[in-house]
């Protein structure tokens, strides 16, 4: 069918957009909610264009062209219209310069950040940034429902990124004997409990220079606040080995430890915790 853009005429093919004619002609029209593969609402208004024969401003993202049709997509009220509708979204803006994935994560996890380190090759510098802010990353993995892959864009494309089996390949390109212990600021502390709150405190603490001593009352580690048959052996003990390179002391101890030699003592409890852990810290 025939129809002119700016006044020049124009072949439009059946199924096409008035976006995709222009842009294939050389009109530049800007978009912003636009993907050609995706699927979308004309609800920005950034790729607005005027009808000449009515008059009415539409969204060239999902407008059809009809036989004949005379578009301007150039003249003042045409970039005006464009203009006032991104200064609305800015004005309502809800903080979606953050990934949906990040926003989901319950770990605040920058999961763009380890995709794009991820797909250049740099599987270090990616691992380095998911064990900085989860610790036991692929650990969590396994109990994890996944809301950073529900709410994934691509899932509007084709399919959600696989973010919980890339974490769990990362982990298991660990190099154990490449972790160093951190230099000692010859202060000690006691972190009692053993949950990913206090791995992560244990972890983090001694990235800081402390001399950590993890006190856990059960005979295993994250017991029992991760079932065991919820992730493989194997996964947690590489990423308590990580821990325990660092050069954090995990001490299994039914009794309760004196903290006279201890700086600071942080304390994670359950959901049954036993006052007298904390009797001595009041």
């Amino acid at each position: 069918m025939k129809i002119s853009i700016n006044n020049k005429e124009l072949e439009a093919f059946v199924g096409e957009t008035l976006i995709e004619v222009a842009r294939r002609e050389g009109f530049f029209i800007p978009s912003l909610c636009y993907s050609k593969e995706a699927k979308h609402k004309s609800s920005c208004m950034v790729c607005a264009v005027k009808n000449c024969a009515t008059g009415q401003i539409i969204p060239s993202c999902t407008t059809l062209p009809t036989e004949g049709m005379q578009i301007d997509s150039e003249s003042p009220d045409v970039i005006l219209t464009r203009t006032l509708s991104l200064e609305l979204l800015l004005s309502d803006h809800r903080a979606d310069c953050d990934a949906p994935c990040k926003v989901a994560c319950p770990g605040d996890f920058d999961v763009a950040m380890m995709n794009r380190l991820y797909d250049q090759g740099k599987w270090r510098d990616a691992l380095a940034l998911l064990r900085d802010t989860l610790v036991i990353p692929a650990t969590l993995c396994y109990i994890c429902n996944a809301p950073c892959e529900k709410i994934c864009r691509k899932g509007d494309v084709n399919r959600s990124v696989s973010i919980r089996e890339i974490k769990k390949e990362l982990v298991l390109k660990t190099e154990l004997n490449k972790i160093s212990k951190p230099e000692s600021n010859g202060k000690r502390i006691a972190v009692l409990g053993s949950n990913p709150a206090g791995l992560a405190a244990a972890y983090h603490l001694r990235k800081w220079g402390y001399d950590v001593d993890l006190f856990e009352r059960e005979s295993s580690v994250l017991i029992p606040y991760i079932h065991t048959e919820q992730l493989p052996a194997t996964i947690l003990e590489l990423e308590l080995a990580v821990i325990e390179k660092m050069g954090v002391k995990i001490i299994h101890l039914a009794e309760y430890p004196a903290i006279n030699d201890y700086e600071g003592v942080v304390a994670v409890v359950h959901e049954n915790p036993n006052p007298q852990w904390l009797a001595d810290f009041i």
